[in-house]
């Protein structure tokens, strides 16, 4: 099932977003920007803290003027609503790993490590993320045509997701019950990391291996490949990323 953008919320508002004490704060900005700052870089990464502390409908431009001390006229310099400003982080949270993707599309390796590289990849995005933004692309205030160019790189994941699993059940690698059910547990799965609200209890890199795991075990059809598997995933991100050098 490809992920849409739904008429209400496919699930419940994460408690993270509601309450604060899970978001990982940065340095308050009570004393202004510093003047080598970019301003609009300053902005974004005010706007994350405080959405994620406080909650999206609960933090006004004002608030977010005043965390990087910039008078609100200067927020609307650099972006025109509020909503823009989520539209830009929840795009600049996702775009990491669809680049990821591109690059593993173009190497010569075996769909289950390809697979095992984009979960890991995904995972550890979001769980190196320094506030919960992630959280935010469940609300209804993220449903809007604003936030198309989002979900066009939610849904370009989900494919990357889908081919690779259906190559893998192509070559007898993969096995499953139903392949489109298949799809969205193995999305799901990854996805859910963003929910979690103890996971700043563990180190992204051992969150991200547990979870890669998870994914993999659950479609190989010889469970005894997992080492090899995970061997050769981790071996591929490093090669990604030197395929765009």
């Amino acid at each position: 099932m490809t992920p849409q953008k739904p008429e209400r919320s496919a699930r419940p508002t994460p408690r993270a977003v509601a309450h604060s004490g899970t978001a990982k704060l940065g340095r308050p900005r009570a004393s202004g920007a510093a003047k080598d700052e970019d301003p609009r870089q300053a902005i974004l990464v005010a706007a994350a803290e405080l959405f994620s502390r406080t909650g999206y409908a609960r933090t006004s431009t004002r608030a977010i003027a005043e965390q990087v001390g910039l008078r609100q006229p200067s927020v609307f310099h650099y972006f025109k609503t509020k909503e823009d400003l989520l539209a830009e982080l929840l795009e600049n949270l996702i775009t990491p790993t669809t680049q990821l993707l591109a690059r593993l599309e173009v190497l010569d390796a075996a769909p289950a490590a390809k697979l095992y590289a984009l979960a890991f990849g995904d995972v550890l995005n979001m769980a190196s993320s320094d506030t919960n933004m992630t959280t935010l692309q469940f609300l209804n205030d993220a449903r809007t045509e604003r936030f198309d160019a989002f979900w066009a790189l939610r849904t370009q994941l989900f494919d990357g997701y889908s081919k690779l699993i259906s190559e893998g059940l192509a070559n007898a690698v993969f096995a499953c019950r139903k392949e489109s059910i298949a799809r969205s547990v193995v999305f799901g799965i990854a996805d859910s990391v963003a929910l979690w609200e103890d996971a700043d209890s563990f180190e992204p890199y051992e969150i991200s291996i547990e979870v890669a795991d998870a994914i993999l075990l659950f479609l190989l059809a010889d469970k005894d490949d997992m080492e090899t598997v995970r061997t050769e995933g981790l071996a591929l991100i490093p090669s990604a990323r030197k395929e765009a050098e």
